[in-house]
């Protein structure tokens, strides 16, 4: 079978999951405004670089309070991620404790004062392996669009973002 890649180890598929289970707590952690999911796909002294509104973050509280004013300006935020790419270092969940990724994001939002709007993001990221678990140590947003539908004329019910 040449051609064919190696095979993945249980250390590297491990790794895989723990890293897609952060990213699905950024997402579902702060869409339904549960601070402790979300806080728990990061390190503590993460680092979160935002490009709209712009925002460097450095570790769980100043993360936290982003986080917290941001759910002010907004009634709905629903993120769908997809792409997500991550590679180790050293080619290999074993030869290191560091990992890379990016992954896209759109969002669908309604702001406080019933606003729709649409966006898309890349995820630049950072993953650090600590006490054996993965977490992101840094994730820069990139920010490709942000457009905001005024004509929509759209009835939006907002049912209970908690879940």
């Amino acid at each position: 079978m040449s051609g064919a890649p190696p095979p993945v180890s249980i250390a590297e598929l491990d790794a895989r999951l723990q890293i897609a289970t952060a990213m699905d707590s950024y997402a579902i952690g702060l869409d339904g405004r549960d601070l402790d999911r979300f806080l728990d796909a990061w390190h503590e002294d993460a680092v979160w670089d935002v490009d709209h509104p712009p925002a460097r973050c450095a570790g769980h509280a100043e993360i936290a309070e982003y986080a917290r004013e941001s759910w002010t300006g907004f009634r709905v935020v629903n993120h769908i991620t997809t792409n997500h790419i991550v590679e180790f270092e050293n080619g290999d969940v074993e030869g290191g404790e560091q990992a890379s990724g990016v992954g896209h994001a759109a969002a669908i939002l309604v702001s406080a004062d019933g606003l729709y709007i649409t966006a898309a993001a890349i995820f630049h990221d950072r993953y650090q392996r600590r006490a054996g678990r993965w977490r992101i140590s840094y994730r820069k947003v990139a920010l490709n669009h942000w457009t905001e539908h005024p004509q929509a004329n759209v009835r939006v019910h907002v049912g209970d973002v908690t879940g």
